[in-house]
């Protein structure tokens, strides 16, 4: 595994893992960094290399983040070659890092490198499913239904990550009302409020990265791939009207398989489903495996830089 300098220039990840296949690449979602879980690295890792640590433009503070999807899989596939200049290659990605995936795949094989395998982890197009907001009733009842579900050990996780995540997301409206509320300093002040509710770097790549995702329109690509869908579509709050393969089915020429894992979208990447979905992936790349070497060991030792 890959550790990050003091600079900052070099970010964690990859490459770990078994050397036959083509090396697997970890695609960031909307927080624009990502590493993979430790489930799914030690269990993917044993029948993969596997590969992380990619970064989207904005997160220093430094640069304007990216808008688009083209944009953002045109920048991590130049972060991808430096580690393997000629491939053939494996993408993944969750939620929104499976859509840069798909549009990484695209241009790659646009390029003439070759893409081995594409996984998808709940990802979908956009205009794929509908979100409605839940009544407080229907929220509740959904609540207990999921609660009935679970042991008292997975209940606490569940309501844990369940409230946890809500703040999250209340935090964020409330510093976007406040920036929105804020107005410019007299001339002269030295302390105006405008200046104190500066957006944080995290939040502008996020921001742009939902812009790109809504604005996204997907071509169709002449390839395979595997969607890992979770089992319940939306959540607590929010209830989904999802088409059966997440948008995949309508544009993926090649084949398409479909598995599913227990849980909501939210659930696929905490205990004790993420595990699941690790020795799941890991046996559908053991069944794909093909034992030849893609890279140079030096070479996979290179650096990702932005």
């Amino acid at each position: 595994m890959l550790t990050q300098k003091k600079s900052g220039n070099r970010p964690p990840g990859g490459p770990r893992g078994a050397q036959d296949g083509a090396p697997l690449f970890f695609i960031p979602g909307h927080d624009g960094a990502a590493i993979f879980p430790p489930p799914v690295a030690r269990r993917v890792g044993q029948v993969r290399s596997c590969h992380d640590g990619l970064r989207y433009p904005g997160l220093s503070g430094e640069e304007a983040p990216l808008n688009r999807v083209e944009d953002l899989a045109s920048c991590v596939i130049g972060q991808i070659r430096r580690v393997c200049p000629q491939g053939p290659y494996s993408l993944c990605g969750y939620s929104f890092g499976g859509v840069v995936a798909y549009e990484a795949a695209q241009q790659l094989r646009a390029s003439g490198l070759d893409v081995e395998e594409l996984i998808l982890w709940d990802s979908w197009i956009h205009s794929s499913i509908t979100v409605c907001g839940r009544s407080m009733r229907e929220a509740m009842s959904e609540l207990i239904l999921r609660l009935k579900r679970r042991d008292a050990t997975e209940k606490r996780r569940f309501l844990c990550r369940l409230f946890r995540n809500k703040w999250k997301s209340h935090a964020f409206r409330c510093r976007e009302k406040l920036r929105s509320m804020t107005i410019s300093p007299l001339p002269g002040a030295s302390n105006g409020l405008k200046g104190n509710m500066r957006e944080r770097s995290g939040d502008r790549v996020a921001k742009a990265s939902i812009q790109a995702y809504r604005a996204y329109s997907a071509k169709p690509f002449a390839g395979d791939a595997v969607l890992f869908r979770a089992a319940e579509a939306g959540g607590v709050f929010n209830k989904s009207i999802a088409v059966e393969g997440r948008g995949w089915d309508t544009l993926i020429s090649g084949h398409l398989e479909v598995i599913e894992i227990p849980g909501s979208h939210l659930d696929i990447w905490e205990e004790p489903t993420i595990s699941i979905l690790a020795d799941k992936t890991a046996d559908w790349l053991r069944k794909r495996a093909i034992p030849t070497s893609h890279c140079e060991r030096n070479s996979a030792r290179d650096e990702i830089k932005i």
